[in-house]
């Protein structure tokens, strides 16, 4: 008895087991119509075997996947794309729109505007003068 092998032009099929799960980046995340990531390069989450999910995650920094069940890993993948996905919309935005810088707490035109206010421009003129032992000593300095 002899077996034919299967001679079709059609590309083979990827399957979850002859992926190189360790060069797996996060643009190889494919995502479906709404957004959402469905699978790593072509392959979608429930082909994965824990192990390679485990593996997916270790490459990717993902932490605290080790005794989770595959669902779990899925969704702590899934929640890190998304997040990863809104980050780097911010940080576009960020730098598409021209802001000001922010003025600190500590900025100088704010404490020179303190100093010369009405309130303590008197103060601030009397700075650098020497107070008598005798005023020292009322408690008036």
């Amino acid at each position: 008895m002899s077996f034919v092998a299967n001679r079709s032009t059609s590309p083979p099929k990827v399957d979850a087991v002859s992926i190189e799960l360790e060069s797996v980046q996060w643009t190889d995340f494919v995502e479906d119509e709404h957004g959402k990531a469905i699978g790593v390069c072509g392959i979608e989450w429930k082909e994965f075997s824990s192990k390679q999910l485990r593996t997916i995650c270790s490459r990717l920094s993902v932490k605290g996947v080790k005794n989770f069940k595959k669902t779990d890993m899925v969704e702590r993948l899934v929640s890190f794309y998304e997040n990863k996905q809104a980050y780097n919309k911010l940080q576009k935005r960020d730098r598409t729109t021209n802001k000001p810088p922010r003025q600190q707490a500590q900025c100088s035109f704010r404490l020179m505007n303190i100093l010369f206010s009405d309130k303590f421009v008197g103060d601030f003129a009397n700075l650098g003068n020497v107070a008598s032992r005798s005023i020292l000593d009322t408690g008036k300095a």
